[in-house]
């Protein structure tokens, strides 16, 4: 939707992901809800903030694959989380280090990749 600049393309994507984990919090867990909704508020923030400076923020043109490939952690932490809270196991909540593991590595390879560009 926001596609001008960097910021404005992050901080949409980050106000998409929180829905989920405030609809679970709001069931399941209110810490969670809130810390959500104050994420969902700052990336609102940081939308506005980057809608406002449109022309001296620029587009990151790997920025796209970069949240599209952070799709599949977020995917496997929004599985685990709501198993969390669906079965009341605790010895489901350490499998959130496999997806913080993939999203580190992630976030690892595009900084070589930018590494290797400059």
């Amino acid at each position: 939707m926001f596609k001008s600049n960097a910021l404005t393309v992050s901080c949409c994507a980050i106000f998409n992901a929180a829905f989920p984990f405030i609809i679970i919090g709001m069931i399941w867990n209110l810490v969670l809800a809130y810390m959500m909704i104050g994420l969902a508020a700052l990336s609102v923030t940081g939308l506005i903030a980057g809608l406002c400076l449109s022309n001296k923020i620029p587009q990151s043109s790997g920025l796209k694959d970069f949240i599209l490939d952070l799709g599949f952690p977020y995917a496997l932490t929004l599985s685990v989380t709501v198993t969390y809270f669906c079965t009341e196991m605790t010895d489901v909540l350490p499998l959130l280090w496999i997806p913080a593991f993939l999203a580190l590595i992630t976030v690892a390879a595009y900084l070589v990749k930018l590494k290797k560009k400059a």
